[in-house]
Parts: C-alpha cells; structure tokens; sequence
C-alpha cells in the first residue's frame, strides 16, 4: 500500500504501509513523541489506563498494493507490546527491543520490532528446499515441531 506524503509545496512522495508502521513505531517508542505525523495528518500518542502501555490510533490511505491488505484506507492502532505477557514479541520487549503491535478493525496485522515490519496473514512459501551440496534436504514435513503429523504416524504405526 502506499500513501502520498507531502514533503515540501510542490514535491509528494508515495510511503508504503510499511513505512508507515515504522513512522508510527519512532514517532511513539523511539522518539517518545506526544504526536506522529503521518501524510499531512498529526495522530497523539497516550498511554492506556491501566498497563501504561503508549498507543496511537491513526488512518492509513493508499492504494492497494499486498495481496493480504486489500482496503484503500485503513484505520489503524499501534500499540506498545506488553513485555508482561507470554508471547515470543514480549520476550523481545523484556530483553530491551521495542516492539509496537499493529491492529486494524481488532485484528493484529503486524508489528515492528527495533524498526523491522513484520505483516501477519501472508501466505506460507511452498515448493522445493534450497540446500547445499553433500548435504540432505530438510524440508518442514522433517522438522521436529512442524512435523507432529509424521511422528503421530509412525506412533500409530508402532502400536
């Protein structure tokens, strides 16, 4: 998705939501702004009640661009992970990165930690495994934790 940002009278430049999230991300965590500015709009940063946690609620406009997130205009949340929870994200947050989870109508859509995007809901990659020379292929039916469907087999197998 990509969003027109005004940057001087007469030059745009197109952000992607990508960016975005980032811009967000700064502006909230990094920068500890009271405001993010984002395509000409300014959105305020507060804390919630009662975890403290810094939030920001803002509208993303642009053209549909991924195959996951298909609306011209979003609104969105971005939130302070809670490094309380159990959650690999709030691991993240407890050793010291900062990590901003992204919602959109109540669904989580993403997150940036320490300035990397991650957008949720993409499709898995399929096909064939690289690998190099001499060395077995390892594909995720062999994987131990992807693999729970193989190993119940060959369980059943045994019995």
């Amino acid at each position: 998705m990509a969003a027109k940002v005004a940057h001087g009278a007469d030059s745009e430049e197109t952000m992607t939501l990508e960016e975005a999230l980032v811009t967000v991300w700064r502006g909230a965590l990094v920068e500890g702004a009271a405001e993010v500015e984002l395509g000409g709009q300014r959105f305020a940063v507060r804390e919630t009640p009662r975890k403290r946690l810094r939030e920001v609620d803002f509208v993303f406009e642009g053209q549909a661009s991924r195959k996951t997130i298909r609306d011209t205009k979003i609104v969105l949340r971005g939130i302070e992970q809670n490094p309380k929870t159990e959650s690999r994200w709030a691991q993240l947050a407890r050793a010291g990165h900062k990590v901003m989870q992204f919602l959109s109508a109540g669904r989580y859509i993403g997150n940036v930690v320490d300035g990397k995007v991650t957008i949720y809901g993409g499709k898995k990659k399929t096909g064939t495994t690289m690998r190099e020379p001499g060395k077995p292929v390892e594909g995720t039916k062999d994987l131990k934790v992807k693999g729970w469907k193989k190993d119940e087999a060959q369980r059943r197998k045994g019995q």
